[in-house]
């Protein structure tokens, strides 16, 4: 029966090999990233900001689905409590829209 132990001249050159080909990852170029998530796409935000009017989305005041202060009052510490909206045309979110 033969020997399957490795020598130790084995092992030496299967490292240098290995060394070479985790060189050779760590400066291959990174992969493109994917685009990232956007909470403004998952059906969370959609479910939150359903009833909210067309208008409203288009006024100036407001311009992107992303800008959150906007109508948001508080949101640049955190908070996004539905009784701190305040609409782009002044009206509180528990407000009634007059047509």
């Amino acid at each position: 029966m033969a020997n399957q132990t490795p020598t130790v001249q084995e092992l030496q050159a299967l490292i240098i090999a290995l060394q070479g080909q985790v060189t050779a990852l760590q400066n291959a170029a990174p992969a493109a990233p994917a685009e990232p998530p956007r909470l403004t796409t998952t059906p969370w935000f959609k479910r939150k900001h359903h009833e909210v009017p067309a208008k409203d989305w288009q006024d100036d005041k407001v311009r992107s689905p992303a800008n959150c202060a906007a109508c948001h009052t508080r949101a640049a510490a955190g908070s996004y409590r539905e009784r701190e909206i305040v609409m782009p045309n002044g009206r509180r979110w528990e407000e009634k829209e007059d047509d």
